[in-house]
């Protein structure tokens, strides 16, 4: 009797084994999701990058940039997106540039005047694999450029309001 237990847990073993091997293969899988663009990418582009580069913006106007960004065509065309290769893509490439660069995207002019700011390294990373996963971008989206809304401090706003209603 002494050895029933082995037995049995190395019988369970081998049973569970298959599982817990296709548990480690898909796991990974469901982790690295593909980018969606509409959720994740356009806002980025629209947030940070359309405002300067789309066919109205004074910057394309002037002739200070031929970059637009607000269509897939335009934006693969110049080689600023280059699908499955972000290391050649500049929308990618130039916002991960130090701070003193001069090629730095959003510009920092336009950071230090507070019209742009750094796109985070959450941000960088998701552009990064949106374009090495193929820059998949569903056929009629056209970019618009958004303003970044202001954070506002729920408790510093009800004690402006409180302090007004109390005037």
């Amino acid at each position: 009797g002494a050895d029933t237990p082995a037995l049995t847990h190395s019988a369970h073993m081998k049973s569970t084994t298959p599982a817990i091997l296709s548990m480690m293969i898909a796991v990974p899988t469901l982790a690295t999701a593909a980018v969606d663009f509409v959720k994740d990418v356009q806002p980025i582009l629209e947030f940070n990058c359309v405002r300067c580069h789309n066919p109205k913006a004074s910057a394309v106007e002037k002739g200070d940039t031929s970059v637009e960004l607000d269509t897939k065509a335009k934006a693969i065309r110049g080689k600023t997106i280059v699908p499955g290769d972000a290391a050649k893509s500049k929308a990618y490439t130039t916002t991960v540039l130090k701070d003193d660069d001069d090629k730095l995207m959003p510009p920092m002019e336009e950071i230090k005047k507070g019209s742009s700011a750094r796109l985070t390294a959450a941000e960088a990373e998701t552009l990064k694999t949106w374009i090495n996963e193929g820059a998949t971008w569903p056929d009629g989206v056209t970019l618009q450029a958004r303003k970044k809304e202001v954070k506002v401090d729920a408790g510093a706003e009800a004690l402006l309001v409180a302090k007004k209603i109390g005037r």
